[in-house]
């Protein structure tokens, strides 16, 4: 977090920042201060964002009847332009129950209260310089958000139904708190804070809804990532939200720290001159699933599904994880022109078990369900293909029903593999025994003249690089690079790679899979591109999933799960196979000219903090 060294205040001084707006193109800040001993409310202006004015305005509160009231109880101020002046609202303490009220000025200097909007602490902000069927509108609340209506500013009617509520499984799953409300022509745009705290860490995010203009309470849109975002580390000051401004087309968001500093962040007001961002997705194929479990064959009744993709010699070929009754999983073949309606498959597995690493000897009394994936009870797990030269690599996890799972690897002889006589080489493991470890796959091409291996140890993407695939030397799968999740998004708890890397001229394009620490029972399909000469270094990732698990077919057996082990481009077509619910094969596809070109428009917004002066 960047900090401006904070300015000294005179000996005894006091300021805490209550509330702020927008003002003839300069940002207001109202605060608490003292002169002559005397605790009062002032205002500055602000010559930038981060810099106001040094001199000090003194503002009144004054009851209906005209009389000055004190600003001790008083917090959370919010004030907007409006056709009778400025309009502000604030938090009212009291012994009891706290309550919104509201003020009106002509010069904000002197407010005079016109009364209680709310009985319940209620953050509000009024639609500046707005009216709907001659009804001004405010925006409040703590936890739900809600409108109440008013044709004189004076009484106020609450709406009896939330307009704006938390959301499971979203990054604004915690209470919600209006900051800010501006008009755009697409709309009233309300920007929210939904902060949390998790582990003594306190997790800073800002979201922003769009209304109507002719309903203030019809929502036509509502940001999928937060706007803005940070985290707060154990031991670190927490802060809270006091307001946002909206200044010259962006959003300044300020924070108040216990010890009264006060920090801002500035962001690209999303309507109406940016589009919050790229949407990235995938498109279903409309006749999913393409490879169903069969009633016929006994090795495949249970599952079909997580298929590893590679195209050659004018076709697609599926290599897919397979398990019968018996609960071990072999892999399946299957083929097909377009790549999404399937031409071929065989009726007999296209790969079977043959070592004890796999499974093939292990006892019913030593199964376990401790790393028990897919239904399974042991074999051959989660295939990825590479071709490199006039080999095919099989790369998969290897899984003996009681042990931890590994990388496995064998190989194939291009020809063979077309011709499906299945004569592969003598599997071995090449991850290290007594450590779960995932998702290997071969990049297609060596870089510097060494073959690379990506793999995955709970929670990160590691990358090897070896001379050679032989592994005689005795050294297992090592993490010599990372790619790493990435706390508080959708790809915070744990990564990997889903589909072989496919060369591009932007970089190598990965299809992952991902699961998000705050919906930790779905798998989600995200990309990221690599650099062509280092693919440890990521150049561009989504920041957002391009796939979350909502089709019945994706929640079948297992539910919320959405699982890439393949991908290739056809023509100009990038087709994502994946098994959907671990039970069923699928597809999904995107125009891939486009979809590079939204993922590097898909840039994490990374703001810092800011401490501003004011005193």
């Amino acid at each position: 977090m960047k900090k401006r060294k904070a300015s000294k205040t005179k000996t005894g001084s006091f300021y805490q920042p209550l509330g702020l707006t927008a003002v003839k193109g300069k940002i207001v800040l109202f605060f608490k201060s003292t002169d002559m001993g005397k605790v009062g409310l002032y205002l500055t202006r602000g010559q930038t964002g981060v810099r106001f004015s040094s001199s000090k305005i003194k503002v009144k509160i004054l009851s209906p009847l005209g009389k000055e009231e004190s600003i001790d109880n008083r917090t959370n101020l919010s004030v907007s332009p409006c056709d009778k002046g400025y309009f502000m609202t604030f938090v009212e303490k009291g012994p009891e129950k706290d309550q919104l009220v509201g003020a009106i000025t002509k010069d904000l200097k002197s407010f005079k209260v016109t009364g209680n909007i709310s009985k319940a602490e209620n953050q509000g902000v009024l639609v500046p310089n707005y009216k709907s069927n001659g009804r001004y509108a405010i925006y409040l609340g703590k936890g739900n958000i809600y409108t109440a209506s008013s044709r004189d500013l004076k009484k106020w009617k609450v709406s009896d139904v939330s307009c704006l509520t938390p959301r499971s499984n979203f990054f604004d799953f915690a209470q919600l708190t209006v900051l800010s409300v501006s008009l755009t022509p697409h709309g009233i745009l309300v920007v929210y804070d939904a902060s949390y705290k998790k582990n003594n860490r306190q997790i800073i995010q800002v979201g922003g809804a769009l209304f109507s203009l002719k309903d203030p309470n019809d929502l036509i849109w509502r940001s999928q990532a937060p706007l803005w975002e940070t985290s707060l580390e154990p031991g670190e000051s927490d802060i809270a939200s006091i307001g946002a401004a909206f200044y010259k087309e962006k959003i300044y968001l300020y924070f108040a720290t216990i010890a009264k500093k006060l920090m801002m962040a500035s962001i690209a007001k999303p309507f109406p001159s940016v589009q919050e961002k790229a949407i990235i997705k995938l498109n279903r194929f409309h006749k999913n699933p393409i490879i169903v479990p069969s009633s016929i064959n006994e090795w495949a009744t249970e599952g079909t599904f997580n298929p590893a993709a590679l195209y050659d010699d004018g076709k697609v070929h599926l290599i897919y994880r397979a398990i019968g009754r018996g609960g071990i999983s072999c892999f399946g073949y299957a083929s097909s022109k377009d790549g999404s309606h399937i031409d071929e498959s065989l009726p007999e597995p296209a790969y079977i078990p043959r070592e004890e690493f796999e499974g093939v000897r292990t006892r019913v009394s030593q199964r376990t369900d401790l790393y028990k994936s897919g239904g399974g009870w042991g074999g051959c797990e989660d295939p990825k293909l590479t071709a490199i030269d006039n080999k095919i690599y099989l790369t998969y996890v290897a899984f003996a029903g009681y042990s931890e799972p590994r990388v496995a690897l064998s190989s194939i002889k291009r020809e063979d593999f077309l011709n499906k006589k299945w004569n592969w080489e003598k599997p071995i493991l090449i991850s290290r025994p007594g450590e779960v470890n995932k998702s290997g796959c071969i990049l297609p091409e060596k870089i510097k003249g060494k073959y690379v291996i990506f793999h995955r140890i709970f929670p990160h993407i590691l990358i090897d690089y070896r001379d050679d695939l032989k592994f005689e030397d005795g050294k297992w799968l090592e993490a010599k690079a990372m790619i790493k999740a990435r706390p508080n998004m959708w790809d915070s708890r744990k990564i990997s790679v889903g589909a072989t890397p496919i060369k591009t001229n932007e970089g190598w394009l990965v299809i992952y899979h991902a699961v998000d620490d705050r919906d930790d029972m779905k798998y989600k399909i995200g990309a990221m591109i690599l650099d062509l000469e280092d693919p440890s270094k990521v150049l561009f990732r989504t920041s957002q999933p391009m796939l979350e698990p909502d089709e019945h077919y994706e929640n079948d057996w297992k539910p919320g799960i959405v699982y890439p082990c393949g991908a290739v481009v056809l023509g100009k077509q990038l087709i994502v196979y994946y098994g959907g619910g671990d039970k069923f094969v699928c597809c999904a596809t995107a125009e891939l000219g486009k979809f590079m070109e939204d993922i590097k428009k898909d840039r994490q917004v990374t703001y810092s903090l800011k401490e501003v002066s004011y005193s």
